[in-house]
């Protein structure tokens, strides 16, 4: 009867040292993430405004472009709805963020308020009001209607539209609008070329308008460096033929510049009757 394997030796002291550090060590790894997780959350479950600023939200002040006001308004509210905070803090953490100008507007605005409180939906249409007027509005609607596409290239007017496509209201409310307001503007032989080219979304139309725009560079530099180089596009260069004598005296001058052909022989003096012009040049 064999005899069964023998146990496999002891790991040796180094190794059993190196084990015991690792499992340590992912304890420790378990017992910090634990007190983040706590940190970030009190026995009531609400977030304190010193966690939420360790996630570096970002501040606002006055600022006479409303694009700016705008975003900071979004990226705000999708930083308290990503870190958890409480609805009923979401006021208090928001207007934390605002500074200078805009921060003396919340003291007058809570002032006028005696001190009630303020929703979060109040807080948007108050600060919206405020930072984006009715006047503001309308005027980016109008840039917006008005714009086109000029020297731009495709890339840079469609990042001038998706902006400004903000503030269009009805005029882009729908992918179909979008597209019909972005065809108009782009330039004359663009729109002519996408005339028939299908676009199901937006987004498909604006790449197809930048690969023919690409096509089209690209052939313009081809035809440009063919150019350079003297291709069959070359201008001729013109001829000259030389004509020794003029039948009607007086009637041509030489160009300045040209020299007279010399004679292959000389011809015999005239007659008084008889007078020989110039010689003259033809350019073909």
């Amino acid at each position: 009867m064999a005899r069964p394997p023998p146990p496999p030796p002891p790991p040796p002291p180094e190794m059993g040292q190196a084990m015991l550090q690792m499992t340590q060590l992912l304890a420790q790894m378990q017992q910090h993430q634990h007190n983040v997780d706590q940190a970030y959350r009190q026995g009531n479950g609400r977030v304190m405004i010193r966690d939420f600023l360790q996630l570096n939200p970002r501040t606002f002040d006055a600022t006479p472009h409303p694009l700016d006001a705008d975003d900071w308004v979004h990226d705000v509210n999708r930083m308290l709805n990503t870190a958890g905070v409480a609805p009923e803090d979401k006021v208090k953490y928001a207007t934390h963020l605002l500074k200078g100008g805009s921060a003396a507007w919340w003291d007058q605005y809570q002032e006028m308020r005696d001190g009630a409180d303020v929703s979060r939906d109040q807080l948007v249409e108050a600060f919206r009001s405020h930072h984006i007027s009715d006047g503001i509005m309308e005027r980016m609607k109008e840039k917006f209607c008005q714009l086109v596409q000029g020297n731009n290239d495709v890339t840079t007017y469609s990042s001038q539209f998706t902006d400004l496509a903000r503030y269009a209201g009805d005029e882009a409310s729908t992918d179909a609008k979008k597209q019909k307001r972005f065809r108009g503007g782009l330039k004359p032989s663009l729109r002519y070329a996408l005339t028939h080219v299908p676009a199901k979304t937006f987004d498909e139309l604006v790449n197809n308008a930048v690969k023919e725009e690409t096509g089209r560079l690209a052939f313009e530099e081809s035809r440009k460096h063919s150019r350079d180089v003297g291709g069959p596009s070359a201008p001729t260069p013109k001829r000259r033929l030389w004509v020794p004598f003029s039948t009607a005296p007086g009637a041509y001058h030489m160009p300045a510049g040209y020299a007279p052909h010399p004679p292959a022989f000389r011809p015999p003096a005239p007659s008084p009757s008889f007078r020989v012009s110039q010689p003259r040049y033809h350019v073909l």
